[in-house]
């Protein structure tokens, strides 16, 4: 089933700066601002919307696969929503290698973590 929100093409105009691996290889950074008609915040919440936290996993998948690197999701561990992403914010990614097939991930506003989990991919 095509959720519509799949795939690199519903990113595209959200990047500031596109992912780039850090000096370490072993992480993975970019920075994106999501519009206010951004197509996930219709429904999530009309009146004070904010980034839903499907579309923040798929977002990290969509990092990684600019990078040419698998990303099929296959989990997510100890997810923590900490601070809701608002549209217009620089949203600062970090996906860091904890194995071959698990990340680390957290999301940032203005050096705030809004977003902390660990991923695994296949």
């Amino acid at each position: 089933m095509d959720d519509g929100f799949s795939g690199a093409a519903v990113f595209q105009a959200c990047y500031v700066e596109l992912p780039a691996r850090g000096g370490d290889g072993q992480s993975v950074t970019a920075e994106l601002s999501f519009p206010r008609d951004f197509a996930a915040f219709a429904g999530h919440f009309p009146e004070d919307p904010i980034l839903p936290g499907f579309m923040q996993i798929e977002l990290a998948l969509d990092v990684l696969r600019r990078l040419n690197m698998v990303a099929q999701l296959k989990g997510v561990r100890q997810a923590r929503f900490l601070l809701p992403i608002r549209p217009g914010q620089r949203v600062y990614v970090l996906l860091e290698a904890v194995a071959d097939d698990r990340f680390h991930l957290e999301l940032k506003v203005d050096g705030e973590l809004c977003t902390v989990m660990e991923i695994t991919v296949g």
